[in-house]
């Protein structure tokens, strides 16, 4: 199973310190995404936490299900990882490419080794 060792030494703290559900989030945090410059330098997080999006995507890429995601995080919903997973499908959707025109002399060359 996958777990980055951060994630791994934050739980070994708040159990050694006992404070392992002690974080208070307001209701209306629940289910919200925000960005905030002074926190994790503006990447967006689950509201009212410092758990970043990208940290919960990637656990979905590596089949984590949400009750993992929930037991690693106590102080996380259900809603609020709906939320992160609808925040990336709406940036991807509002994502614009912009291609490059490849010149016609520049072609893929074989080096025999």
């Amino acid at each position: 199973m996958f777990l980055p060792s951060h994630v791994c030494f934050i739980r070994h703290l708040r159990r050694k310190n006992g404070i392992l559900n002690n974080m208070q989030r307001k209701p209306s945090d629940i289910g919200q995404v925000e960005v905030s410059a002074g926190i994790l330098g503006g990447k967006p997080v689950v509201a009212g936490t410092r758990i970043s999006v990208e940290l919960i995507l990637e656990f979905l890429a590596h089949d984590w299900n949400f009750d993992q995601i929930l037991t690693t995080y106590p102080t996380l919903k259900k809603e609020d990882i709906k939320a992160v997973v609808s925040f990336a499908t709406d940036r991807v959707k509002r994502e614009k490419l912009h291609f490059i025109p490849i010149r016609q002399e520049a072609q893929r060359v074989e080096v025999a080794v």
